[in-house]
């Protein structure tokens, strides 16, 4: 959006007095910003050209009643004068008395844009009604680098039983498997006739001289 684009989305939303609490911190005073606000409107209104206001309602003949600033505002004079203060303070505008004696205001679409788009960044859509913010990824790693993300190693693995099922687990868990039986391997044949005595499972030679 450019500068010009958000001045006039700013400037031609007037069908209310508004307030912008972004905007104190370029004026200073909740006043001062609607104040700010409706000089802006007033200056779109008339094609961005100086305009006249009364300041307080008066019985100059281009008065009209109700369009004074203290009347449009709700202000008193007092407070006027201080929010205007701090306006003209800020470069945001400024006024001038010609001949007639009626006060003339001009804002500064420079100053105040450049003001503006520093608070609201360059690519707002929505009229300039939020200020930018820094945002952080949600996905952000531990090493600082976006896009990728990192799982805690004191997070445990989400089991794929219920609670109810972990605890019939241990019920419903087979017994282990039975080894298979083994084979004991075969005795080695005895040389020369030999004995075996089948009660004790016992091999043997016969002595010398037996029959």
């Amino acid at each position: 959006m450019s500068m010009n684009a958000l001045l006039n989305a700013l400037g031609h939303d007037g069908r209310m007095i508004s307030y912008r609490p972004e905007w104190r911190a370029l004026v200073g005073s909740v006043n001062a910003v609607i104040l700010l606000q409706q000089l802006l409107y007033w200056w779109m209104k008339r094609d961005r050209k100086p305009f006249y206001k009364f300041k307080e309602a008066c019985g100059h003949p281009s008065y009209r009643p109700g369009d004074s600033w203290c009347e449009e505002l709700g202000f008193s004079r007092a407070e006027f004068d201080r929010a205007w203060k701090q306006i003209e303070e800020a470069g945001f505008a400024s006024k001038a008395i010609n001949l007639e004696r009626i006060t003339v205001y001009t804002v500064h679409e420079a100053v105040l844009g450049k003001a503006t788009m520093s608070l609201y960044g360059e690519n707002q859509e929505d009229g300039g009604s939020t200020p930018r913010k820094a945002t952080k990824s949600l996905y952000e790693s531990q090493e600082g680098s976006p896009g990728k993300a990192t799982k805690s190693p004191h997070v445990k693995p989400q089991s794929r039983f219920s609670y109810k099922e972990q605890r019939l687990l241990p019920e419903i868990t087979p017994p282990p498997p039975t080894p298979p039986a083994v084979e004991p391997e075969p005795e080695p044949a005895l040389d020369g006739g030999g004995w075996f005595c089948c009660a004790r499972g016992i091999r043997g030679r016969p002595r010398p001289g037996a029959g």
